[in-house]
């Protein structure tokens, strides 16, 4: 019983002259800021800079983590995020999502 149990201990499962599994590490997800939306994420961001997501979140009305999400890249924009951005901080929409024309509404 002895000796079972130090072949056990000595190799394990795979074995004593096999060597081990190489731990591979989960990869993270690409984030939206990265790609072909690219120019978008930097117009939002454009908009929102210098604001906190607190002061965002009040003047659209979207949870603040979302607004977190949406900002920094890691979640795609709604269509009710983007449509309360263009609203509360009078920037047009085409300029928004396409860049196209005038940033802001005012003339």
């Amino acid at each position: 019983m002895a000796k079972a149990v130090r072949a056990k201990r000595a190799g394990g499962r795979r074995g004593p002259g096999r060597p081990r599994k190489k731990k591979t590490t989960r990869r993270r997800p690409k984030h939206y800021g990265r790609g072909p939306a690219f120019g978008v994420q930097a117009r939002i961001r454009s908009v929102c800079a210098g604001r906190t997501f607190d002061e965002i979140s009040a003047a659209t009305g979207v949870h603040w983590e979302t607004v977190r999400r949406q900002v920094r890249g890691i979640s795609k924009p709604s269509t009710e995020f983007i449509t309360s951005l263009c609203l509360a901080f009078d920037v047009s929409a085409d300029w928004l999502l396409c860049g196209l024309g005038r940033k802001s509404l005012r003339r």
